[in-house]
């Protein structure tokens, strides 16, 4: 044998050797690991980025103003905050809504709720914010009414209280699932005709109404909060 066929014979054999390595280098790694006693290498899933409320304000002319967080930090690298602007159909003029309009963050920061009025000015309606999709959603209006007062039950459950003018019996409780919205709104019946509802509020798993002396004092009403969202799933039983 020549030493030039030699030659040609063992260049075909070490791209033959290169091919088989390439090829089979993750399964001869992994057994060569699983034999030392090394683990393989796993890659690290990276968290996805969540976004939620850090803080809301109401200017002058009656607008929201939302300051976003991105898992818990609103800044990066000494950036401006992310944030969002929500016009309202009150009129800065008569109305002082930095004080008096109602706007309650959920427990879970995902979702801002807050009482607006309609194009025309007139009716009451209630409206949520979502920091999953920046959007709007129309809740529900509790028009010839007025939003009351409102709290937040564990699940982003809303309860708002309202009524007309906080007359005497005139009051009504309502609950929105607002990661649902398509779901219809449940109704708390307050059975008290002599009294007057001021306040809501939500704890130790308790829904409690109060009169004009605040939530310090003595609930009028109160509901076990199981016993009130399984009412949401009742009413999908009887569509």
């Amino acid at each position: 044998m020549t030493t030039s066929r030699t030659f040609a014979i063992f260049g075909i054999l070490l791209v033959v050797f290169s091919i088989v390595y390439l090829v089979y280098f993750d399964q001869l790694q992994t057994l060569f690991n699983s034999r030392s006693g090394l683990k393989p290498e796993v890659a690290i899933p990276v968290a996805p980025s969540k976004t939620t409320i850090s803080e809301i304000e109401t200017d002058d002319n009656c607008q929201i103003h939302i300051t976003l967080a991105k898992n818990g930090i609103t800044t990066v690298d000494g950036g401006q905050p992310e944030a969002a602007i929500l016009s309202t159909n009150f009129n800065p003029a008569n109305s002082q809504c930095q004080e008096y309009m109602l706007k309650l963050v959920s427990p879970s920061r995902n979702f801002l709720a807050y009482e607006d009025l309609d194009n025309e000015g007139s009716d009451s309606l209630i409206k949520a914010w979502s920091a999953g999709d920046h959007q709007t959603r129309e809740i529900g209006s509790v028009t010839p009414d007025s939003v009351i007062d409102m709290t937040f039950l564990p699940g982003d459950v809303l309860a708002i209280l309202h009524g007309k003018n906080l007359s005497r019996g005139m009051q009504t409780v309502r609950l929105y699932d607002l990661t649902q919205p398509q779901k219809p709104f449940v109704t708390v019946k307050l059975t008290d005709s002599t009294k007057h509802y001021y306040y809501i509020a939500s704890k130790d798993n308790v829904l409690q109404v109060f009169g004009p002396e605040g939530i310090k004092g003595t609930p009028i009403e109160s509901w076990k909060l199981d016993e009130l969202v399984i009412q949401f799933e009742e009413n999908d039983v009887n569509k």
